[in-house]
């Protein structure tokens, strides 16, 4: 499958906003479009917790893992780089743009709105479920999660995607 090329100015967030807590350090030593490998896809990881974060990054180390502090950071992040990423794996209670509010972005443009999204959240209820099932996610976990069926889960969502 051809590669999608997208306009980042086309994404609806304004550019007059900071990274917040994502660096150009951590931009640049996760992804790099010269290093990219064919067989390891790319994701954009959102959670505004440190720990979490670096925990996924270990976990998810088959892939190339841009991480976001929240979801105006993965915003930025696409305006950045060259390549769409395959999945973005996001928690939904994000500061600044939640979970919800980044799929709205995405599916809201043409360029990203079938980019396969993730949500991985503490919210176990079922209208939190139904809600990101609604708004466009593609799957939705549930915090705590099995290591191994999350490695899955985005697997098959790559594949089918």
């Amino acid at each position: 499958m051809p590669e999608a090329q997208f306009d980042r100015d086309q994404l609806p967030v304004d550019d007059d906003w900071s990274v917040g807590k994502v660096s150009t350090k951590e931009i640049s030593s996760s992804f790099s479009t010269e290093n990219l490998v064919a067989t390891k896809k790319l994701q954009i990881l959102l959670d505004d917790n440190n720990d979490m974060r670096n925990y996924l990054s270990v976990l998810l180390k088959e892939f190339d893992v841009i991480n976001a502090h929240d979801g105006r950071d993965a915003i930025k992040i696409l305006k950045k780089i060259d390549k769409l990423p395959d999945l973005i794996l996001s928690d939904i209670m994000l500061p600044n743009m939640n979970g919800y509010e980044l799929l709205d972005a995405l599916r809201s443009n043409t360029k990203t709105q079938l980019m396969p999204v993730i949500l991985l959240s503490a919210k176990a209820d079922e209208d939190s479920k139904i809600k990101g099932l609604n708004k466009g996610a593609d799957d939705y976990l549930i915090k705590p999660f099995s290591a191994q069926e999350l490695i899955i889960r985005i697997r098959a969502n790559i594949e089918i995607s």
